[in-house]
């Protein structure tokens, strides 16, 4: 998730960036000190921008409605549209104007952490669904292309050198290609947890030290290579890459990669 503060004070900056990686976020976040150097076209190129309204050279309301005028003149909407604003402010009074502009949220200095955070991971989990909707693979197979939405994918299988996709209605393609490749192309809810598998972390039910249960009884074989990794994920890692499974007891056997 690209991330920008707009606010002429070094403070500010430094509050919010202490508040957003309290939140586990480890993204760059880029500041801005000035309403000159944020310009609408830089504006396009985050996801959400914390923006201070009084600043010396346009306040951050005139600034965020020449966003909204670009992105109409674009045939973009300006309602919902990405970058999220999050407008943090000392004064009341801008509330009324702030919302005209689309801002989704409007928060008054000084910020509590119950109030940030609630915020943020509501602009969070509002972007990882822009995306989630967004986000197609192109599939060659057979002379055709077949644009397939990635939270319709349940887990991918490389056999024979083929790639096969299953998905939650439980049909699949099988094509011819590098599970490598594919790996790079898939987001972050997607999680490589064998050299044969690559799992969309949504569907996994439970997991154990050697296999993962996606589905109702799926149960595809964990590398003791990558389980740590798959853990720290699940445990520690962004909520939008948990699954909503459960631990179970590991038997005593291991599946080499």
């Amino acid at each position: 998730m690209k991330i920008a503060i707009c606010d002429d004070e070094k403070i500010a900056i430094h509050f919010l960036k202490s508040k957003i990686e309290l939140q586990g976020n480890k993204d760059a976040i880029t500041s801005f000190t000035n309403t000159g150097e944020m310009t609408p076209e830089r504006m396009e190129e985050f996801d959400l921008i914390f923006m201070d309204i009084e600043m010396s050279e346009i306040n951050g309301i005139e600034l965020t409605n020449l966003l909204r005028v670009r992105q109409e003149e674009s045939l973009v909407s300006s309602f919902g549209s990405l970058p999220l604003i999050i407008f943090v402010t000392g004064h009341k009074e801008y509330m009324r104007p702030a919302f005209s502009v689309h801002a989704f949220d409007y928060l008054i200095k000084p910020v509590s952490d119950e109030v940030f955070q609630k915020s943020y991971y509501r602009a969070k989990k509002y972007i990882d669904l822009i995306y989630a909707e967004a986000s197609v693979l192109s599939i060659k197979n057979g002379g055709k292309t077949y644009a397939v939405s990635l939270s319709d994918i349940k887990y991918v299988e490389s056999l024979n050198r083929k790639n096969i996709i299953h998905f939650k209605n439980d049909e699949k393609i099988e094509y011819y290609g590098s599970m490598n490749d594919l790996e790079a192309e898939l987001d972050h809810r997607f999680f490589r947890i064998h050299k044969s598998y690559i799992v969309n972390m949504v569907y996994i039910k439970k997991y154990d030290r050697t296999s993962v249960t996606v589905g109702i009884d799926e149960i595809l074989m964990m590398s003791k290579y990558r389980y740590q990794d798959f853990v720290e994920l699940h445990d520690t890692g962004d909520k939008s890459q948990k699954c909503s499974c459960t631990q179970e007891r590991s038997p005593d056997l291991v599946y080499e990669n």
